[in-house]
C-alpha cells in the first residue's frame, strides 16, 4: 500500500511541473531520432576475412564446383535495404595471416571454410545425410563489431548451404577466440548495461536543467 501511495504522490507532483513532465517524455524520442539520423545512412559495412580452404571438386558433367567461393559470395549479397554492402570479405591464407589483422581490429571476424566443403555440398546435394563438416569462426569477442559481423556472415553461408542443397545444413560451426578475449570478468559482462542505465538517467537530469533554466525565466 505504501507503494501506491508513493506513486499516486509522484503523479501529482510530476503533473504539476508540466515543463519537467514534457521534456522528459520529449528528450528520449529525441534521442532515437537523433540516433536514427546519424546511422540513417546505412554506412557501417563490417569485415570479414575469408580463410577459403576448399579444393572444390569435379562433378558427374565435367564442371567443378566451387561451394567455398559460392559461399564467399553469399557474403557479399547481405546488403542495406538500399543496396549498400553490409559484409566486406577480405581474403586471407591463414589464420596466422588473420589474427593481427584481427587484434588491430582491421576486421570484425574470420570465417574459416575446410577442404572438404564442396565434397559435403555435393553429397548433400545427391541425398546422402551422413556427411557432416565443420566452418570454423572467430576474431576478437571484445570488438563490438565481431558478435554483428558473425552472425550475419554464418546467416548467409546458412542461407547459400539451403539454397544449394534444398534441405536444412547439416554444418557444425566451431568458433575461435582471439587470445584471451572470451575470457571476461563478471564485472566486465555488466558494465555495457550499467552504461546503458547511466546514459537513460542523463535524459532525466538534462530535462530538469532545462525545465529549470525556462522557470528561472534565463532561458
Amino acid at each position: 500500500m505504501r507503494a501506491i501511495t508513493v506513486f499516486r504522490k509522484t503523479l501529482r507532483e510530476m503533473s504539476r511541473d508540466a515543463w519537467m513532465l514534457g521534456l522528459t517524455l520529449a528528450f528520449a524520442p529525441f534521442f532515437v531520432l537523433l540516433y536514427y539520423l546519424i546511422t540513417a545512412g546505412g554506412s557501417t559495412t563490417y569485415t570479414i576475412l575469408t580463410i577459403n580452404n576448399d579444393k572444390g571438386i569435379q562433378l558427374a558433367d565435367g564442371t567443378t564446383l566451387h561451394a567455398g567461393r559460392e559461399a564467399v559470395a553469399a557474403l557479399k549479397g547481405i546488403t542495406y535495404g538500399d543496396g549498400q554492402p553490409l559484409l566486406k570479405t577480405v581474403p586471407a591464407a591463414d589464420l596466422a595471416e588473420a589474427e593481427p589483422i584481427l587484434r588491430n581490429r582491421g576486421a570484425a571476424a574470420f570465417i574459416l571454410i575446410p577442404e572438404n566443403f564442396s565434397q559435403t555440398i555435393q553429397s548433400l546435394q545427391s541425398g546422402d545425410r551422413s556427411v557432416t563438416t565443420q566452418i570454423t569462426f572467430g576474431g576478437d569477442v571484445s570488438n563490438p563489431y565481431y558478435m554483428v559481423g558473425v552472425n550475419l556472415s554464418l546467416t548467409a553461408i546458412d542461407g547459400y548451404i539451403m539454397q544449394a542443397t534444398g534441405q536444412q545444413p547439416l554444418i557444425g560451426y566451431v568458433e575461435k577466440p582471439l587470445g584471451a578475449s572470451a575470457a571476461r570478468t563478471e564485472f566486465e559482462t555488466y558494465v555495457p548495461g550499467t552504461l546503458i542505465f547511466a546514459v537513460i538517467l542523463l535524459i532525466f537530469l538534462a530535462s530538469m536543467t532545462v525545465a529549470r533554466e525556462i522557470e528561472t525565466g534565463t532561458l
